[in-house]
């Protein structure tokens, strides 16, 4: 084995990695997804939760991660580059809905820290394969 084959094979490894990791991210959100549009379309359980009955803030907000999450899913499974970037947009935006907005949108601690550990994991892999190119 050569030194330069070396290098190759770990960003190859890392790849493969992220990869699998983006796939599995994809799966999590579309469930999620799958969950707003219960709520939305009323197949969820309570009445507070169905479009027509859902508080003005609530409706912006389904209706928004209704459609990024499966967004970000398509992306993060594809790997395109953009289904990164609306992951981290529809993540944040549940972030600040279950911790600043809490008071209105309620705590989700799992949903928070999902978000959280994943896009941190995420960005570990992504400097994990771009720093060794830079030596």
């Amino acid at each position: 084995m050569t030194v330069e084959s070396e290098p190759r094979g770990l960003s190859g490894w890392l790849s493969r990695i992220e990869a699998v990791f983006a796939r599995a991210v994809a799966l999590v959100l579309l469930f999620m997804a799958l969950q707003y549009w219960m709520r939305l379309t009323g197949f969820h359980q309570g009445a507070e939760f169905r479009f027509d009955t859902m508080s003005e803030h609530w409706r912006v907000a389904a209706s928004s991660l209704a459609i990024l999450l499966p967004v970000a899913a398509l992306g993060l499974w594809g790997s395109f580059s953009w289904g990164a970037v609306v992951w981290i947009l529809a993540a944040l935006q549940e972030v600040v809905m279950h911790t600043w907005l809490a008071d209105r949108f309620g705590r989700a601690d799992v949903t928070v820290a999902f978000h959280l550990v994943a896009v941190s994991i995420y960005i570990a892999l992504k400097l994990a394969e771009y720093l060794p190119g830079r030596r």
